[in-house]
């Protein structure tokens, strides 16, 4: 009787609470709503299973409309937050990050850019992405980081130079975590691609360290005689180079062809090293996109090359005296 009335007590503060920030998203309260129902969320025991999901829902729809932003944000709040949520996804198990734990997220960092805060997210995120990174033991749910680079590319894009160093050889505590590092180095290139991110018009000069840092691991890989990277491991690696040069296949980045010169004869080597049929289709489909690649540009610089060497025409008063010369003596000619 008691816990089924404190359930019931709970099921209409938890209503309360959904009216509430649903009606002022756009103020610092909703902030302050954003912790109780993480906790509520995250709760474990039978019998606030139905609590859970309740507020689970309100997390999803409350906080999930990317125009409501806080004209007046209370700074020193909204950083609070964010970092409280981070270190409470790293303690809880069991729980739908994508659904507790993303949409407040994306509402807080949303804010905190408008704000023109680029520098309080980036020092939370590359502290977030170095403890996934360097500790073994980290706690740090990679779901977090693989939505924050998915649906806020300008923001995410501040990372990228990190992003690139974790994925060189001996940067990551696990080689697990250097697979994922590619990963979300992959995601971070194909997010900024789209229209609409604001950072696509950088994308050309990222290329060539991208490259490198792949050439760095297959280097690696080639010189290597005991790998801890297996074969899946390797061939899931491939295809996050290959999702990037798809993705990339037309940008005129300087340096990006001599580094995929490169890579061409560090994945010949690969294929002739490692006797794999599923690692080698995969090589195959990234030297062909690769070679397409090479090919054209060689083809654009020819073309060039010629259009330059070409002698220029002489002026165009003489050209046309020139051109009607033989003409009138042949006409004169049939005359007589």
């Amino acid at each position: 009787g008691a816990q089924r009335q404190a359930t019931l007590f709970k099921t209409r503060v938890v209503d309360f609470i959904e009216t509430f920030v649903k009606r002022n998203a756009r103020t610092n309260y909703a902030i302050k709503a954003i912790m109780p129902l993480v906790s509520l969320a995250a709760a474990s025991s039978r019998d606030e299973d139905h609590m859970s999901k309740k507020a689970t829902k309100v997390l999803k729809t409350a906080f999930s409309k990317t125009d409501d932003l806080i004209d007046d944000l209370d700074i020193s709040l909204a950083s609070e937050a964010l970092k409280t949520l981070h270190e409470t996804a790293k303690k809880v198990h069991g729980v739908d990050i994508a659904s507790v734990f993303n949409p407040p997220t994306r509402y807080l960092v949303r804010n905190l850019a408008r704000a023109g805060k680029h520098d309080v997210i980036q020092e939370e995120y590359v502290a977030l992405l170095n403890d996934y990174i360097k500790h073994k033991q980290s706690k740090v749910p990679v779901q977090t980081l693989e939505d924050f680079i998915r649906t806020v590319p300008a923001c995410a894009w501040r990372l990228r130079s990190r992003l690139v160093e974790c994925c060189k050889p001996g940067e990551s505590s696990k080689v697990f975590r250097q697979v994922q590092a590619m990963r979300l180095l992959k995601d971070l290139v194909i997010s900024a691609s789209a229209p609409n991110s604001g950072v696509k018009e950088e994308i050309p000069d990222f290329l060539s360290p991208v490259a490198v840092a792949f050439s760095d691991v297959l280097s690696s890989e080639c010189n290597s005689k005991d790998s801890d990277m297996s074969s899946a491991q390797l061939r899931e690696v491939l295809q996050h180079l290959s999702a990037i040069v798809r993705k990339t296949h037309n940008k005129d980045a300087n340096d990006i062809w001599t580094a995929h010169e490169t890579l061409s004869s560090l994945l010949t080597r690969l294929k002739e090293e490692k006797k794999s049929k599923p690692l080698n289709q995969v090589i195959d489909a990234l030297l062909k996109v690769i070679g397409a690649e090479n090919a054209s540009k060689r083809s654009r610089k020819r073309k060039q090359r010629e259009t330059a060497s070409v002698p220029a025409l002489p002026n165009t008063e003489d050209a046309t005296d020139l051109s009607s010369q033989p003409k009138k003596k042949k006409k004169r000619a049939r005359k007589e």
